[in-house]
């Protein structure tokens, strides 16, 4: 059985034939498919039936539906391990920060793999259709190959998408049916979802000054400093670039080199601070912003 929250599903013989095919191998497993078709349910199952072979990590791609670490982040942990690592991309959506994407998700294969685990399965958005998400997904696969890429469903996104790997020899793909009884989320749910992970993420955090100083700044897509919003998500990060912990920007001190933000006190021994391309409440809850 697979439990996805309140989802409870029943492996079918798909799946345990995957299972089967993935036993003894060990390597780099990662999910594709459109939106609601049973990634994550898949990803969890997955997962726990591989635990009993070996160190298994979970890589959380999914930057807009987060099980493992905050939205806007690629997190991963080994199976069985509460401790949660993160990488910044400060977006909730892949199309707004691809370069990151890649960067924190590579990252945190290599570290999974330099932590011992023997299977890493990476869950990932179902950001499929258009020319964008077809080459975001093409290069995670090449990056990471060689891999299992494990594809659910059959509508024409992902037809277009296996058109790229037909001739890689370094992806082996597996074709799965779409997870019958996985419930279709409203954009309402996905941003509530968001907003309670956010809003766990910021919980205790205080408004305070950060100093720049000493501290690499990594703008991305933002703007001109003027016309930085409030609330602007900022990753706070260590030298490796991995997550210290989560800031939203309320007013820039320039003459003094430092910066007002709702965070927590380990934001001041980040070696560096990334800028992101979404604003948020203090509560977590989304603003509805067109740019960054």
């Amino acid at each position: 059985m697979a439990d996805d929250g309140d989802r409870t599903t029943q492996a079918s013989d798909e799946w345990l034939r995957l299972l089967e095919q993935l036993k003894g191998a060990g390597g780099r497993i990662i999910i594709i498919g459109s939106g609601d078709t049973g990634k994550t349910t898949l990803t969890r199952w997955l997962t726990e039936q591989l635990a009993r072979t070996g160190t298994i990590a979970w890589v959380d791609a999914d930057v807009g539906q987060s099980q493992v670490g905050p939205p806007a982040t690629i997190g991963w942990r080994l199976v069985d391990a509460g401790v949660i690592h993160s990488y910044f991309v400060g977006d909730v959506s892949p199309a707004g920060r691809p370069a990151a994407v890649l960067s924190g998700l590579l990252r945190a294969v290599r570290d999974s793999e330099n932590s011992g685990a023997k299977y890493t399965v990476v869950d990932t958005t179902g950001f499929v259709a258009g020319h964008e998400a077809v080459a975001l997904k093409a290069a995670k696969v090449e990056m990471l190959a060689p891999v299992n890429v494990v594809v659910i469903g059959d509508d024409r996104p992902i037809q277009r998408l296996l058109k790229c790997w037909q001739n890689f020899p370094a992806a082996h793909i597996t074709r799965l049916s779409t997870v019958d009884v996985i419930r279709t989320k409203s954009a309402a749910a996905r941003r509530e979802h968001r907003s309670r992970l956010f809003a766990q993420a910021l919980a205790g955090a205080q408004t305070r000054w950060v100093t720049v100083a000493d501290k690499a700044l990594v703008r991305g897509n933002s703007s001109a400093a003027n016309q930085l919003p409030d609330g602007l998500l900022l990753g706070f990060v260590d030298t490796a670039r991995r997550l210290i912990c989560l800031g939203l920007l309320q007013a820039l001190d320039v003459r003094n080199r430092r910066l007002l933000v709702h965070t927590h006190p380990a934001a001041e021994s980040a070696a560096g601070i990334i800028f992101g391309a979404m604003a948020l409440t203090t509560a977590g809850e989304q603003l509805d912003l067109e740019t960054c």
